[in-house]
């Protein structure tokens, strides 16, 4: 064991759940797939950021592809992390976010 706490997750079918669920939640990290169905993850990112108190919550936003359409579609609003995916190149987008467990 490492002496870490539990990590608690939560998860969302789609932008709008998670929308839902970061109103009536605090979360630490948001890691989403930019190919979320119904409102895409972009636009949830963008959708969190507008919010003052989620402005600066780490995120992280996953997604297969070319990492360079990827990257345009963020706008540098969040940390990517683009497949083939491991722990190492999670861990990089996760430092790039600012998140640190």
């Amino acid at each position: 064991m490492s002496g870490r706490p539990p990590v608690e997750t939560t998860e969302a079918a789609d932008g709008f759940e998670a929308l839902a669920h970061a109103a009536r939640e605090r979360f630490d990290l948001v890691v989403t797939d930019l190919d979320l169905p119904v409102l895409p993850g972009e636009e949830l990112i963008r959708l969190l950021r507008s919010r003052p108190e989620q402005a600066s919550l780490a995120m992280v936003a996953v997604a297969g592809g070319d990492p360079e359409e990827a990257g345009a579609r963020l706008s540098g609003s969040a940390a990517l992390a683009t497949a083939p995916f491991t722990a190492e190149t999670l861990a990089r987008a996760l430092a790039r976010a600012g998140f640190e467990p």
